[in-house]
């Protein structure tokens, strides 16, 4: 696998552990945190947690944050994480939406 910005996000989106290296590296769609949140790879938002990812810092261009993906998907597993991690439940994205009014908005 080579290093083309393309390659982790790739990795991060199929829960592949081995392929993952730059953890904060951004793209027009967020963070590798991001989209592993978003689908629901637990043990991907954990290992990128353990070697220093921003639970803050890793907002798409939307504002969104990881919390947001997890709680849009429905990735209970994932959100609890993200929580014990310290990712804010109150965080809003440019919309104002909470992760939480987020959901309830998208359940409608």
């Amino acid at each position: 696998m080579g290093n083309k910005p393309t390659d982790i996000f790739t990795a991060v989106c199929n829960g592949d552990l081995e392929a993952v290296e730059n953890i904060n590296q951004q793209n027009e769609e967020g963070t590798p945190l991001l989209l592993a949140s978003r689908n629901g790879h637990t043990h991907t938002v954990r290992f990128l947690l353990l070697k220093g990812a921003s639970v803050v810092d890793a907002a798409a261009r939307d504002g969104s944050t990881p919390i947001h993906a997890a709680a849009t998907f429905g990735h209970t597993d994932t959100l609890r994480v993200l929580l014990d991690s310290g990712a804010d439940i109150q965080s809003t994205d440019n919309a104002q939406n909470t992760a939480l009014s987020g959901r309830s908005k998208q359940s409608h």
